[in-house]
């Protein structure tokens, strides 16, 4: 079965985990974006391409990779179902995680878990009915449960199924999907994002002219600057929320806005509603 749709098609939620469950389709075409994906074939293994190089995703076990590689499904071996988990950025690195694992998937590696049976096809498909019954709650609890998912991959082990040589390939491959200055860029808002940071500022660390840095983060990430360092906040603001009392000026300043204001205006365009509404959302609980 080969799928026709857009590579662009997942770009209409780039502020929210995705979740796919279906049988999987070969695709015509390579496509990019900036989340994190999660890759679960239950049954048999499915294969990728990542810039011309082939990779097996083995049946059974998770596998997760930067979706900044260019990157297709080219066998689905006849698996009859696969889940897929595409994390934004921005949430992904704003989660407690193992140091390597964080850096091995910024720097394009593919890796895929030792141990089998992480998770099942029954609590993939709860996770997504959970995550998208609209309970910030119920929510917030699958986000903390993917933490856990990930830091089991990190406890027992996980191997690199690409290659340094297809790595360093994609990283000076001449496409959009090119993410040699990216990585360094995200780690750089992801050091600086509560305090105040400029595209200026984030330019001369990397040594881009602002323009060029603009236009090339938004044909990777597909998203603004702006928006990526406020949905950022975002996520940090919201974890304060929920499970501290402090004041919401106090939280608006401990992740980077300047005011309540830019809180409520950024809180109210990512998450749907304002700070308060979130937290009260909690407390009837």
């Amino acid at each position: 079965m080969v799928q026709q749709d857009s590579p662009l098609s997942l770009f209409d939620h780039p502020q929210q985990i995705v979740f796919e469950a279906h049988k999987p389709w070969v695709m015509d075409h390579n496509h990019w974006h900036g989340h994190l994906e999660v890759n679960i074939p239950f049954g048999q293994p499915v294969s990728y391409s990542f810039n011309g190089q082939d990779v097996l995703i083995p049946a059974d076990q998770v596998s997760i990779f930067w979706g900044a590689h260019a990157h297709r499904l080219t066998d689905s071996h006849d698996c009859p179902f696969m889940g897929i988990l595409n994390l934004p950025v921005h949430l992904f690195l704003s989660w407690p995680l193992e140091h390597g694992l964080v850096d091995r998937l910024m720097n394009g590696a593919v890796l895929t878990a030792r141990q089998e049976n992480l998770l099942s096809q029954q609590q993939l498909i709860k996770w997504r009915e959970e995550y998208e019954c609209g309970d910030q709650q119920l929510r917030q609890l699958v986000e903390q449960e993917l933490i856990l998912l990930l830091r089991k991959l990190s406890h027992y082990g996980w191997r690199e199924v690409l290659s340094d040589r297809a790595r360093s390939r994609s990283q000076h491959f001449g496409h959009p999907s090119g993410f040699t200055h990216i990585q360094s860029i995200l780690q750089f808002i992801a050091r600086n994002y509560d305090r105040r940071i400029t595209v200026g500022d984030i330019a001369g660390h990397v040594n881009l002219h602002p323009k060029y840095l603009m236009q090339h983060f938004h044909r990777v990430m597909r998203m603004t600057v702006k928006r990526y360092v406020n949905s950022l906040r975002t996520s940090h603001a919201r974890a304060l929320l929920s499970d501290t009392s402090r004041p919401i000026m106090d939280i608006a300043l401990a992740v980077g806005f300047s005011s309540t204001s830019r809180l409520y205006d950024a809180f109210k365009k990512e998450v749907g509603m304002t700070p308060k509404q979130y937290r009260d959302s909690f407390q009837r609980k």
